[in-house]
C-alpha cells in the first residue's frame, strides 16, 4: 500500500431538476424523484472537474503504467454515478495521450459503488436490504436505478468489497442526524485511509462536507454549489489540505474544456 496518497472529496454536478422544473412531473421524474441525473451543464462541470484534477495530478499519473492506482468511490445515486464516470473518462482521455497509447480498451478507471455515501433520504431507487455483498455485475446493476447508463453499470468494480458502517440491518436512514454525520464520518475516514496513491470520493452535499470536516477542516462552511472539490495530501495518516473545499471552485468552472 502507498503511505502517500491524493484524496479528492467533491460533491456531484448539477442536478437536472435543477435545470428543468418539469423534469419532475416526467415519467422518469415521478419514478425516481429523488434520484435526479445530471444536467447538460453538469456534464460540462463534470469535465472540469476531471481537467482540473488531472491538471493537478498528472505529473504523477504519467509515472505509472496503468490506472489501477487511482480509485474512485461514489454514491449509488445517479448524479453521482455521472459524475466520477464523467471525471473518470476526462482522466483517461488526458492520461492515454501523455501515453502515447493505441489500445484504450485496457486503461478504464473503474468506480466504486459505496452505499455509505449515499444520501439519508427515503429513496426508492434502492433494495435497502440487499444493498451490494455480490460479485456479479448484473445483479448490482439490479440494486441501482435502472436508468443508470449501460456504460457506467461497465465501469462498476465487481471486486470491491463495500465498507461495513452502515449500521443494524444496513439501514441506509438514520435515526437522528447526529447517527447520519457519525456513519458518514466513518465511511470517509476508511475510504481516504484505503492505500491508493489517487483517491475520489463522490458524494453529495451534507456527505461531502461532513466528510471534508472529518477528513481536514471541522470549521469549513457549507457552501451550496454544485461540484465543489477539495484536496487533502495523506502522508502517513497525516491529513494536510492541499485545496480548500471552496475556495479554488472559480478556477476549475471558468476554465475552458
Amino acid at each position: 500500500m502507498s503511505k502517500k496518497s491524493s484524496v479528492w472529496l467533491y460533491r456531484h454536478a448539477n442536478r437536472l431538476d435543477q435545470e428543468d422544473p418539469n423534469w419532475i412531473f416526467s415519467k422518469d421524474g415521478l419514478n425516481y424523484v429523488y434520484d435526479t441525473p445530471l444536467s447538460l451543464s453538469g456534464f460540462e462541470t463534470a469535465q472540469r472537474m476531471g481537467n482540473f484534477i488531472w491538471d493537478n495530478e498528472k505529473d504523477k499519473l504519467i509515472k505509472y503504467d496503468t490506472l489501477d492506482g487511482l480509485k474512485i468511490f461514489s454514491s449509488p445515486f445517479h448524479r453521482c454515478l455521472q459524475t466520477s464516470t464523467t471525471i473518470a473518462e476526462t482522466i483517461e482521455t488526458h492520461w492515454i495521450k501523455a501515453k502515447n497509447i493505441e489500445n484504450d480498451k485496457d486503461h478504464h478507471i473503474k468506480i466504486c459503488v459505496e452505499f455509505g455515501l449515499a444520501e439519508d433520504i427515503p429513496d426508492r431507487s434502492f433494495d435497502f436490504k440487499t444493498l451490494s455483498r455480490n460479485k456479479k455485475r448484473e445483479l448490482i446493476a439490479n440494486e441501482l436505478n435502472p436508468l443508470v447508463e449501460p456504460h457506467i453499470i461497465e465501469r462498476i468494480d465487481i471486486d470491491y468489497n463495500r465498507t461495513q458502517i452502515l449500521g443494524p440491518e444496513d439501514r441506509l436512514t438514520c435515526a437522528s442526524i447526529e447517527e447520519y454525520h457519525e456513519r458518514v464520518s466513518k465511511v470517509y475516514g476508511e475510504l481516504a485511509n484505503s492505500g491508493h496513491h489517487t483517491i475520489l470520493i463522490s458524494g453529495h452535499l451534507d456527505e461531502t462536507f461532513v466528510g471534508y470536516r472529518k477528513l481536514g477542516n471541522q470549521n469549513a462552511t457549507k457552501r451550496y454549489q454544485y461540484g465543489v472539490m477539495a484536496n487533502l495530501i495523506n502522508n502517513n495518516d497525516n491529513m494536510t489540505v492541499r485545496y480548500p473545499i471552496w475556495e479554488h471552485h472559480k478556477d476549475y468552472l471558468s476554465s475552458s474544456l
